[in-house]
């Protein structure tokens, strides 16, 4: 994902969603956010902000946590929530489900919001994990096949090894060989796994 923030001299009081609101104002067509092939101008990015907070406004001072890969609705729902006047606790997406019980029921969070991400668990997991609490979860992962969950799993460790060494990994047994994802399963007869350079994920190609 990519930003393009312009230049722009700070004002008294000025916070991070602020700047957006202001971006949004001087430069509305400019493009904010790249990733892959999908873009929104700042004009776009602080209207979403401004729906994930109105949805959000009568939280204020509470805590949202955050389950979501790299992407779009991961900005949106960060700064809807610093909008609104909530913390928002962002959450590892390469943890186990227990750990992110755990990490729910510490947080005190009262709404999880997660996107475009399933942690590692069993295929009868659900994806939002009960902290003890009434949650309001927004999720479009439920139960999920272990075989494309770790396709999934191994994503987000592309994703996070890209973001900290500025290359792609040269293959799946790099990933493992790191400990970013655990034993990758074997693909169908006839087929290997190998990572998109350009997208940045795995694939199934022939032998």
């Amino acid at each position: 994902m990519r930003l393009d923030a312009p230049a722009i001299a700070f004002a008294p009081g000025d916070d991070l969603p602020s700047l957006i609101g202001r971006f949004a104002r001087e430069t509305p067509q400019r493009i904010a956010l790249v990733e892959g092939e999908r873009a929104l101008s700042w004009y776009e990015l602080s209207a979403a902000i401004d729906r994930v907070a109105a949805a959000l406004q009568k939280r204020r001072g509470q805590r949202v946590a955050v389950l979501s890969n790299n992407s779009l609705e991961y900005v949106e729902v960060f700064f809807g929530a610093l909008r609104a006047g909530l913390c928002a606790v962002p959450l590892p997406t390469l943890a186990s489900t227990a750990s992110l019980g755990a990490m729910l029921s510490d947080s005190a969070a009262s709404v999880l919001f997660a996107c475009g991400c399933r942690p590692r668990s069993s295929a009868n997991d659900a994806a939002a994990m009960s902290a003890g609490r009434s949650a309001e979860v927004q999720s479009a992962a439920a139960s999920v096949d272990p075989f494309v969950a770790s396709y999934e799993e191994a994503n987000n460790a592309i994703q996070s090894f890209y973001t900290a060494t500025g290359r792609v990994p040269t293959d799946i047994a790099e990933l493992v060989r790191l400990k970013l994802i655990p034993e990758f399963p074997a693909p169908p007869p006839g087929k290997k796994v190998v990572i998109d350079p350009i997208k940045r994920q795995v694939k199934l190609v022939k032998k």
